[in-house]
This record gives structure tokens, C-alpha cells and sequence, in this order.
């Protein structure tokens, strides 16, 4: 709808310089919401559910409203903290969240969730908090999944090299039985971002790479759902991407590179890959440090980090 959440380590809010403890919720105007569910550690990932009531939220915190939940939390959308508590394990991390059907998948470093062992990926039941029988084990930490529109396959990728006891180096696809698919990119380093294309033909992954799918590609590509092959698109960033969002015909990358395309144009952290060609468009805001996160609603792209300035005007991450 109309509201925009967000985590990370912030304190603070607005010019108001407002306290909200590394959660919070805005409007599309910028204002700030009354909704305050107070994590004492970093949030790292937000999921909403379908009809927007639900807010799921994942991270290093131990307490939400100053009751314990640990990494994982759900919020309604008065930011009354629910009961669905599935308490991941010591001092481990979830870095990801997608929902599918009655589910949502989590992926970080964890390797119990509701006291069941889970390493790294696990399915919770969206009702009960309790994990289920869908168990990949993978072998080191998971910091990006997607779902494809069916939610027939589950996509993982972080710094993993075996998922289910096979070799999947970074990225992996699983089906809602937790049985492992045969289609294996194999990157070469980590992999930080995800996104399932509009037609669902393909997906855009993003990281810390120089191959993947069978081809030279720089910490960007396309991978093919099918065969698991990099396909012809090949824009390329010079550093970490971080981050992806889809939006009609166009691409947006997020990180800490600075120039992408063919002939190398300059783009300081933020681009826009035309979906077919994989060069950059004329959209061109820049920013003065790293781009985490991104999001498309319409017309409007939101985006959040480390930097200070966006297109040269002030805008604290």
C-alpha cells in the first residue's frame, strides 16, 4: 500500500532526529509512522505478507518491544509484536526472507530455528512459527532468496559450496519438498542479491563473482531457469552488487561499484540495465557510499544504505 519499511542500524529518524531503534515505517510522503517495534540489534531483512497486515522481520536482535525474539519477529501493521516466535539459535544472523504460500523461507547463519537443527535455510510455518519438514542444509550462510512466481522453486544463493550434502557453489534451487534441482549456476564467489525476472524465464543475480552459469560475468548477470547458463545479458559493475529490483523493462542495481555496460559508463553505486540489452539507461542518480537495499512501487524506486547524497543532494541513507 502506501507504506515503506525499513531496518538496518539506524536510531534515529527524519530531521526530527526522531528515535526509532533500527525499524521503522514511512509513508510515500516521507512521514514518519507511530508504528515502533523497537529491535535492540540490527535489522537486516523485512518480508510483508500478501494482504499487508504482517510484517516479518529478520536479523542479530534478541528483543523486539523489549520481548524476547530472537532474529526472527512478526509485527502487525499497529506494530503490536504477534506471538509467532520461531527463536534462531545463539548469536547467528537471518539475512533473508521470502513468503510463499503458507511459508516463509529464511536464510543467514543459524543452524537451529525453533530449537529443530536448520543450517542456514529453513521453511516456517507463517501460522504456527514452528519450522517444517524442509531442511536443504546448507554448508555456510545464505544472504539472498526468491521465490518464482509459482512458489514451485526456491532460489538460494550467499557463500555456500554444498546444499543437501551435493555441491552447489553460492546458488542453489530447491522445490517446496526440499529436494534439490538439478540446475547449478556455480559462481565463483558469494552471491548478495536475487531477483526473478517478470516473465520468469530467467534470474538476475548479483555479488562478488567473475563466473558463473558457464561464463565470464562480473558480480552481474542473468542466469536461465532452465539450464542454469548465463545467458547473452552482460552489463557488468566493477565492484559488489548488492542488491536487485525489477521493474518492467528495466533492471536496478544496487552496491558499491562504479561504472557498469560494455564501454565501462560511469555510475556511482545505483544503475539502471535495460532488461535486453543489459546497458545502462540515462537514469543516472549516483550516490556517495554503498547501496544496500531496493524497492519498485510504480513509478518510484526506494533505496537505502551507507550513503549520505543521492544525484549531489543531501539524503542520509
Amino acid at each position: 500500500g502506501n507504506t515503506i519499511y525499513t531496518g538496518g542500524t539506524f536510531t534515529t529518524m527524519t530531521a526530527a532526529l526522531t528515535t526509532r531503534n533500527r525499524i521503522a515505517a514511512l509513508d510515500t510522503s516521507a512521514n514518519l509512522l507511530a508504528w515502533n517495534p523497537n529491535a535492540n540489534s540490527l535489522v537486516y531483512t523485512i518480508a510483508v505478507s500478501a494482504d499487508g497486515n504482517t510484517i516479518y522481520v529478520g536479523g542479530t536482535f534478541s528483543t523486539m518491544k523489549t520481548i524476547a525474539r530472537n532474529r526472527l519477529a512478526a509485527l502487525d501493521a499497529n506494530a503490536n509484536l504477534l506471538a509467532w516466535d520461531p527463536s534462531v539459535n545463539g548469536t547467528s544472523t537471518v539475512r533473508a526472507l521470502a513468503i510463499s504460500g503458507t511459508n516463509i523461507y529464511a536464510g543467514g547463519t543459524f543452524t537451529t530455528v525453533g530449537g529443530v537443527t536448520r543450517n542456514r535455510l529453513a521453511a516456517i510455518d507463517l501460522t504456527t512459527g514452528f519450522p517444517t519438514a524442509w531442511d536443504p542444509n546448507a554448508n555456510n550462510s545464505v544472504s539472498a532468496l526468491a521465490v518464482s512466481g509459482d512458489g514451485s522453486t526456491i532460489y538460494a544463493g550467499g557463500d555456500f559450496t554444498n546444499v543437501k550434502a551435493t555441491a552447489r557453489n553460492r546458488l542453489a534451487a530447491l522445490d517446496t519438498s526440499a529436494n534439490l534441482l538439478a540446475w547449478n549456476p556455480n559462481a565463483n564467489g558469494t552471491i548478495g542479491a536475487l531477483a526473478v525476472s517478470g516473465d520468469e524465464s530467467s534470474l538476475y543475480v548479483g555479488g562478488y563473482f567473475s563466473s558463473i552459469g558457464g561464463q565470464p560475468r562480473k558480480n552481474i548477470a542473468e542466469i536461465d531457469i532452465t539450464t542454469g547458463l548465463a545467458t547473452t545479458w552482460n552489463p557488468g559493475a566493477s565492484a559488489s552488487v548488492l542488491d536487485l529490483a525489477t521493474d518492467g523493462a528495466t533492471v536496478y542495481a544496487g552496491g558499491v561499484f562504479s561504472y557498469t555496460g560494455s564501454t565501462g559508463v560511469t555510475r556511482s553505486n545505483l544503475a539502471a540495465l535495460n532488461m535486453l540489452t543489459g546497458e545502462p539507461t540515462a537514469w543516472n542518480p549516483g550516490t556517495d557510499l554503498a547501496v544496500l537495499a531496493l524497492t519498485t512501487d510504480g513509478s518510484t524506486l526506494y533505496a537505502g544504505g551507507d550513503f549520505t547524497t543521492v544525484g549531489g543532494i543531501a539524503r542520509n541513507r
